[in-house]
């Protein structure tokens, strides 16, 4: 998925009355492993999200996402999630969903986490 913006629904993401424009894209992949369950798959995705693809603010804003785990299908549509997650931000690039700043120097971002996805 590839996708394009300027500015954002909220009015919140411009500088000095400019809005931003933004550019990224997703890859999302998911492979059940029947040899072990057929409940159980592994699965992967990929973000990369520049913030100031104009570089009105500065450049180097973007970050990168990757997001590695498994998944076991309890019932239909309920799913047990246990995901390693990582975020390498760029020199200049703001907090998800933040502006970006000058030398905000985020560094890497990493999680894990275990997620009960519930399907009604």
């Amino acid at each position: 998925q590839y996708f394009q913006t300027t500015g954002n629904a909220g009015g919140s993401w411009t500088v000095n009355n400019q809005s931003l424009d933004t550019e990224g894209y997703s890859f999302f992949g998911r492979v059940r492993l029947p040899f072990v369950s057929e409940k159980l798959s592994v699965f992967g995705r990929y973000d990369h999200f520049d913030q100031d693809s104009d570089n009105v603010i500065a450049d180097n804003t973007a970050y990168d996402l990757y997001i590695g785990g498994l998944s076991y299908d309890v019932a239909k549509g309920n799913q047990i999630l246990v995901d390693y997650e990582t975020t390498n931000f760029d020199v200049n690039a703001g907090q998800k969903g933040k502006v970006p700043s000058l030398g905000n120097n985020l560094g890497d971002e990493h999680k894990i986490q275990v997620v009960y996805q519930l399907a009604f």
